[in-house]
């Protein structure tokens, strides 16, 4: 009796420590370089009282007046009364917050989905390494939840399930659509839904028709209507950026999320195998799955849950020793625990303008409020953002927002800054009056014997280099 008791409280156990070492990440005291803009975009609304339609952040927006849609807008004012009610720390709040929300989710509906202990804590600790990359101040982790959301759904439609709590989806697609533009994740796994039904059934899926219409229609309820769409084919057309951004790049074999989602797959492609071999929504969704996943690093969590929902078709045995309450409760506590443990422990230690320090430019950016330069001002890809927020009155030369910025100006970023071809004759640096530079730069470097340049600051992170004046 001691034994069984033992082995019905191992996996809980289990999904404790998983879930601990995603707390763990979640609550690390780093700041997400996009957290400045988004944190700016939603201060410029509040000053304005309405929405951007054209880029006020970036030289190249303003004298271009540059189309640009703050399609996140709904996210950045929560992040943004975050940040007023607690600064820094108040956005780690609202991260670790949605952090929870996603992994309850994912929890209760993978064990629900397949009704095992033993292959629900494997995919469980497979899709923990495939989101340690994710738990960053971003709206992506609503991306994360609508997907789970839509998966569960779709495959419970396939699966002959009926219920009015479906038709919920479209109110999570409205609100989608005015968090973040990975929506169409959601449409994807709707398509292969809909090609499965019809393939394997021979049926016209007519449910799955009109939740799909609805979603897409519900998607249009946001301030910008269906120019939405454009920005997503914007980012479709980007190739430089897939290239040059980390999170945008192919998945990096060295790193241990792109194995989890390749064992996950391949768990799914040897179930599917065995199971349904013959089933058009298992292979589509399969395929789907990785598709995304291998074309961008960001989109590894994907490939892993597509592979959790094929696996978990057609089982429909009893819920062995595991409770998906219990199994909601128990990721619950543990991330509640975490924050309560970090938030007495860990907080009233941090130094957050050390910590500020130490990745970002804080301390040169006093240096030029101090000496008040002239515009324009150039400044590296990384460091845009925090500009945008910290000098406002500054237009950065570049920054993070790779659907404003076209590949030919992100390819000669990166060209000028790697200090190659004809860094000289880049237009912005050209006309630059300041640069705030990283030290670890190879244009720094150059900088440092160029005749036209004089540093005014250094410190251990960031140079300011002013233009000399001619004579």
């Amino acid at each position: 009796m001691t034994s069984d008791h033992r082995l019905t409280w191992l996996p809980h156990l289990l999904i404790g420590i998983l879930t601990s070492l995603a707390s763990i990440q979640a609550l690390s005291p780093s700041i997400d370089v996009d957290t400045w803009w988004h944190l700016r975009v939603a201060q410029w609304i509040d000053e304005h009282h309405q929405l951007p339609n054209t880029d006020p952040f970036s030289r190249y927006g303003i004298e271009t007046h540059k189309e640009w849609i703050a399609y996140s807008w709904l996210w950045e004012q929560i992040l943004y009364r975050c940040y007023q009610f607690h600064g820094i720390e108040g956005t780690l709040l609202f991260r670790y917050v949605m952090v929870m929300l996603v992994l309850i989710t994912w929890a209760a509906i993978l064990f629900q989905m397949l009704r095992s202990p033993v292959l629900g804590i494997v995919c469980f600790a497979l899709s923990i390494v495939c989101l340690h990359p994710m738990w960053t101040t971003r709206p992506w982790h609503f991306t994360i939840l609508g997907t789970i959301l839509t998966l569960y759904s779709c495959k419970q439609l396939y699966e002959g399930a009926n219920g009015p709590y479906f038709w919920g989806l479209p109110c999570i697609y409205a609100i989608w659509a005015n968090v973040h533009i990975q929506f169409v994740l959601g449409f994807a796994v709707i398509a292969c839904a809909w090609l499965g039904f019809y393939c394997d059934k021979r049926l016209f899926p007519k449910t799955i028709t009109y939740l799909g219409v609805t979603c897409f229609i519900a998607t249009l309820l946001n301030p910008y209507t269906y120019q939405l769409y454009w920005v997503i084919i914007e980012y479709a057309g980007h190739t430089f950026a897939l290239r040059a951004v980390v999170e945008l790049a192919p998945p990096d074999w060295k790193e241990p999320w792109t194995w989890a989602t390749w064992i996950s797959c391949g768990l799914a492609f040897v179930d599917t195998i065995r199971r349904n071999p013959k089933s058009v929504f298992a292979w589509s969704l399969l395929l789907c799955g990785l598709f995304f996943s291998m074309r961008m690093r960001r989109d590894l969590w994907f490939g892993a849950a597509t592979a959790v929902t094929v696996m978990s078709l057609y089982r429909n045995a009893p819920l062995e020793s595991l409770s998906v309450r219990r199994t909601a409760i128990i990721v619950f506590g543990t991330l509640s625990l975490g924050w309560m443990g970090w938030y007495g422990v860990v907080r009233p230690h941090l130094d957050w303008q050390k910590i500020i320090s130490k990745e970002y430019p804080l301390d040169a950016v006093q240096h030029v409020l101090h000496r008040r330069y002239s515009p324009p001002m150039y400044n590296s890809f990384d460091w845009g953002g925090f500009l945008i927020f910290y000098l406002p009155q500054y237009p950065v030369s570049i920054d993070g927002r790779t659907n404003l910025h076209t590949d030919t100006r992100l390819e000669r970023y990166a060209l000028t800054w790697a200090g190659l071809g004809d860094w000289q004759e880049d237009p912005d640096l050209r006309v630059a009056s300041f640069i705030i530079a990283p030290v670890n730069q190879p244009l720094t470097n150059v900088l440092r014997q160029d005749a036209s340049w004089t540093i005014d600051y250094e410190d251990a992170l960031a140079v300011v280099f002013v233009r000399r004046k001619t004579p």
